[in-house]
């Protein structure tokens, strides 16, 4: 989940500092941070639950 959080943040960044960004560049940033979110869950719900890395 920490890879995820880093990936919206410079994702974020990106777009703070960059006016001329794409809508074709941002909608494949989202579709690949919805795809790391859905496989996080899935492995997250694979495991059984919670873990004690989630208690972090």
């Amino acid at each position: 989940m920490e890879e995820i959080q880093e990936q919206v943040g410079r994702l974020i960044d990106e777009m703070e500092g960059n006016d001329s960004i794409s809508n074709e560049d941002l909608l494949m940033a989202l579709y690949k941070l919805k795809t790391d979110i859905e496989d996080y869950v899935f492995r997250h719900e694979s495991e059984g639950g919670l873990q004690w890395e989630d208690l972090d």
